[in-house]
């Protein structure tokens, strides 16, 4: 037969000499096509989910090899980034090979929503895109004696936020002044607290009293000073407690009480040159002489017990009162005519003994025996029960002060008194038990309480499956509060127990959760 003869050359089916075989299927693809023959051609193709990456369709050539030499790859169907930023999200983790994403939120926000999402073979998520919420944590907690400073309680409080708080005059903060809102959701602790201010204890004085009637001194209370006899308070007698913790002026002094010095008299001479308080002086008239008035003065609270005596001639006094009262006339006026009535009255502090007036009668005598001015005092006041009085003195002005046992406390006014009338001011105190206040159960347990006042005990115990951590006895002190710190419950925890014949790996149950073995249970 004439003519080109063209002859179509064929391989056996493994490939001709040489021939680069496709191999094994790609990872997540595979190739269609079985003949390896010149001018055949395989294609490769990739499992759902996952796209072709370089050229997919392979030929063979003459020579008896392909016309590619590297093979493709498959890789995992792209979908649209997820949108991080404009909605708070954080991409926790991502997993290439099958296409999911897990997503959270940023610190202070909340995910509403699918959490992992997967890309389909048609390049689009799952699911829609979850919402990042901010966190609320609620109105801020409320202090009492306190309030916020910086937000009002209506208005909203996201993450990050910040209260801060201010404590009404008398009180102070402790721990921290402010709250933050957590990301939980949750405001942080400790919680602010507003206690009240104490002022320090008040200066004991030389020779005075300090009047306290409160343990603790704290904002608006007042202490009272007083001086003991023959001294005199110099500065305030009452100090108050300040918002600010600070007394509202300077501690005041007691000072000696001096009377002006002594008078000296027309012909005649006082004995003493000291004028404090206490102390007497004596005058006394030269020859041909008599004394007018007392003979002695003494230096009182307010002043001298008399007033200064005169001394006259002998033949000029035709009458006198006897005795030693302050009369209401002149001392210079010494002539008494018949029917003169002469009127006497004590200084203050003292009283008459007697009839307060006398009348001079015809034969120049008087009526009467002139009285006498002793010194007005008081009755001793009773020990109120379970206290006491400090007495030091009795008369009309003097201070007595009334103190309780440990583990009371007064009610009343501390110190009285002696007033005109032979009375004390103000009404007995009287000394009440000290009580604590009732401290309330602790979580998963109960307590017990004997008594509420001064060293009573309070007892607790635990529900069963629980343990007591710390004491389990406290007592009423004499301030009024429970010694010691409130303990707890903490459940019973088992561990595992050796079986005969049995090995068992150590476990931990919790109290009630029992394991059931032979003859054994927890």
């Amino acid at each position: 037969q004439q003519g080109d003869i063209r002859m179509q050359r064929r391989l056996p089916a493994d490939g001709p000499p040489g021939a680069i075989m496709p191999g094994q299927p790609i990872l997540h693809g595979q190739y269609r096509g079985s003949v390896f023959e010149v001018g055949r051609k395989v294609e490769y193709i990739c499992d759902e989910g996952y796209e072709i990456a370089g050229e997919a369709v392979w030929t063979c050539l003459k020579d008896g090899k392909w016309d590619r030499s590297r093979r493709p790859r498959c890789n995992p169907v792209q979908c649209p980034e997820p949108p991080l930023e404009e909605n708070h999200l954080v991409l926790r983790s991502l997993d290439s090979d099958f296409g999911t994403v897990e997503l959270s939120c940023e610190d202070g926000y909340v995910l509403h929503g699918a959490r992992t999402l997967r890309c389909t073979p048609a390049q689009e998520w799952n699911d829609t895109f979850p919402v990042c919420k901010q966190v609320f944590c609620g109105p801020p907690p409320e202090v009492a004696f306190g309030d916020p400073s910086s937000a009002p309680l209506s208005a909203p409080s996201y993450f990050s936020s910040i209260v801060s708080y201010s404590c009404m005059d008398g009180f102070t903060l402790r721990k921290e002044g402010s709250v933050t809102c957590q990301a939980n959701g949750h405001w942080s602790s400790p919680v602010p607290e507003c206690i009240p201010v104490e002022c320090p204890q008040p200066v004991e004085i030389a020779n005075g009293i300090v009047d306290v009637a409160y343990t603790k001194l704290q904002f608006t209370h007042a202490v009272t000073y007083s001086c003991r006899r023959g001294y005199r308070l110099q500065g305030p007698e009452t100090l108050k407690c300040l918002a600010n913790g600070q007394w509202d002026q300077e501690t005041p002094v007691c000072v000696q009480i001096y009377c002006a010095p002594p008078y000296p008299i027309d012909n005649g001479f006082v004995e003493g040159l000291d004028h404090k308080f206490g102390v007497t002086i004596f005058y006394s008239c030269f020859p041909s002489f008599q004394l007018v008035g007392q003979n002695h003065l003494t230096c009182e609270e307010f002043g001298w017990s008399s007033s200064v005596p005169v001394c006259v001639p002998s033949d000029s006094i035709t009458s006198k009162p006897i005795g030693g009262a302050t009369v209401a006339f002149s001392p210079m006026d010494m002539s008494f005519l018949h029917g003169t009535v002469i009127v006497y009255r004590c200084h203050k502090g003292y009283e008459l003994t007697a009839p307060t007036a006398l009348v001079c009668l015809e034969d120049g005598g008087w009526n009467g025996t002139a009285p006498m001015c002793v010194p007005a005092e008081c009755e001793e006041p009773p020990s109120p029960d379970h206290g006491s009085v400090n007495i030091t003195d009795t008369t009309l002005g003097s201070l007595v002060k009334y103190s309780c046992e440990h583990g009371y406390e007064l009610e009343g006014e501390s110190v009285r008194q002696c007033v005109a009338g032979r009375q004390w001011s103000d009404v007995p105190p009287v000394c009440r038990p000290i009580t604590c206040d009732d401290p309330g159960n602790i979580d998963n347990g109960s307590n017990h309480v004997d008594s509420f006042l001064y060293l009573g005990l309070l007892h607790y115990e635990c529900n069963s499956g629980f343990n007591l951590k710390g004491g389990d006895t406290r007592t009423c002190q004499a301030d009024g509060r429970w010694d010691g710190e409130k303990p707890w419950c903490e459940p019973v925890l088992c561990g595992g127990r050796d079986i005969h014949f049995w090995e068992p790996d150590p476990i931990q149950v919790n109290i009630n959760f029992c394991i059931l073995f032979v003859q054994s249970l927890c």
